[in-house]
């Protein structure tokens, strides 16, 4: 019979392995991932909305004749916040991209505060109650990315943090 000790020490190590196993699945791991699907051949429904910072009405047909980059995305979202960085580096080294923020069920205080600390310098379309999100674009989770070709066709999308190369491997294929 074993030790109250070596039972507590089995069972830490098996809560310690499952920990790991979790992390690793819930962010991807560190091998290489799968490219984004752009199969998609589905117009990019008519969406317009005000901007998060100047309020200004956004219309994202105006985008069209140069790819666009749609990040969905919460201020009480963390996954959101660990991409900010990843977005922000492609948005400066890929000004042919135009990219839009797509920002649902948050506060709207809360959520300049957040656009400010992330320093995002492309627009936001405050979306509060997510209607734009769930309805016309059927997204569940946040942080989700959608492609847009020049043409105004929605051809992928990345449900969860995006990468940069992602995103360069995106880009070379819809540019």
């Amino acid at each position: 019979m074993r030790s109250k000790r070596t039972r507590w020490a089995i069972a830490a190590a098996v809560v310690a392995v499952g920990a790991v196993l979790a992390v690793g699945l819930l962010h991807g791991g560190d091998g290489p991932s799968t490219p984004i699907a752009l199969d998609r051949t589905t117009p990019l429904p008519a969406i317009t909305g005000k901007d998060l910072v100047t309020g200004r009405t956004i219309d994202l047909a105006t985008y069209q004749g140069k790819p666009l980059f749609i990040n969905a995305w919460a201020e009480w979202c963390i996954e959101c916040r660990e991409e900010a960085p990843v977005l922000k580096r492609f948005a400066a080294a890929h000004p042919e991209i135009a990219i839009v923020g797509l920002l649902g069920n948050s506060e709207r205080s809360r959520s300049l505060k957040v656009n400010r600390e992330l320093g995002w310098p492309w627009p936001s379309i405050f979306d509060p109650n997510g209607m734009i999100i769930l309805t016309k674009l059927e997204l569940q989770n946040y942080p989700s990315t959608l492609f847009v070709d020049a043409t105004g066709v929605l051809r992928g999308m990345k449900r969860g943090v995006v990468t940069e190369e992602e995103l360069l491997d995106v880009t070379k294929r819809l540019t």
